[in-house]
């Protein structure tokens, strides 16, 4: 899953990961971020068209620490990282022992959807939250039902 891995077996992944949650009816998208650096450069009406903020269900996937990532999944974002390191095997093995697989990935897009759904549950039954909600441009129609994958993360 690292970003900077365009082997056939990254994409291949990926296009599992695509196939399983289309089969359960969750509309996803992948969006890649090679350099954050470079993403949070561009113009924010760009960053909004690629990471709208409308959809809170997000999954981040990356082979380090997630740390960088939080910024982009928010509150009802899951990230999928390694927080550690000193093993040493083959890719194929390590990211199979450390839970980058696409069952995983999957566990985490569910998790984030239910934190997506629930958060705008209270939102919706809070005149105040909902105003300010709507104030900032976001809807609270069930904004956990569609997942971008990317670096892959998950919205």
């Amino acid at each position: 899953f690292p970003s900077h891995d365009n082997s056939p077996d990254h994409f291949s992944l990926l296009s599992h990961l695509l196939e399983q949650l289309l089969g359960m009816g969750t509309k996803a998208r992948v969006v890649s971020a090679p350099c954050l650096e470079w993403f949070l450069e561009q113009p924010i009406s760009y960053q909004e068209q690629v990471l709208p903020k409308k959809i809170r269900a997000r999954v981040s996937i990356e082979a380090g620490i997630a740390q960088s990532w939080y910024q982009f999944i928010g509150d009802a974002g899951v990230p999928v990282s390694l927080e550690h390191f000193g093993a040493s095997a083959s890719a194929q093995v390590l990211f199979k022992e450390f839970g980058f697989t696409v069952e995983n990935v999957v566990k985490a897009a569910k998790e984030s959807i239910r934190k997506a759904r629930g958060a705008t549950l209270a939102i919706e039954n809070n005149p105040n939250a909902r105003e300010a909600y709507r104030r900032a441009g976001l809807q609270t129609k069930d904004p956990a039902t569609l997942l971008d994958v990317s670096k892959m993360w998950l919205l």
